[in-house]
């Protein structure tokens, strides 16, 4: 049989074999999913740790670890410093305009 799925036979002749499948031909290896609970850790060591290592961190001192976390898991307490006053008053603005639209009449 050659490349093209044809047998050449004594005679001369070419005829086309039909290659066989079977159902095993079509069924892939499905991982399992991972469990909640892999799934949370991985979610918040993603969030801690953005770049997979703790590179990072290894060059700041334990105090520094903590802060970067917590900056991470909470990003208000990075652009918390430039908030002011005129941005307030227009969350309020917004969070009002959403809740009238939100309470149902």
């Amino acid at each position: 049989m050659n490349s093209l799925g044809l047998d050449a036979s004594s005679t001369g002749e070419s005829r086309r074999v039909e290659p066989t499948l079977r159902p095993d031909d079509f069924i892939s290896a499905i991982p399992d999913p991972p469990s909640p609970w892999k799934e949370l850790m991985g979610s918040f060591k993603h969030s801690i740790f953005p770049y997979g290592s703790f590179s990072a961190f290894k060059k700041q001192p334990v105090s520094g670890h903590f802060l970067s976390a917590m900056k991470r898991l909470f990003p208000i307490l990075v652009w918390l410093r430039s908030y002011d006053l005129k941005l307030f008053k227009r969350d309020i603005l917004a969070g009002l305009t959403l809740a009238s639209l939100s309470i149902p009449q």
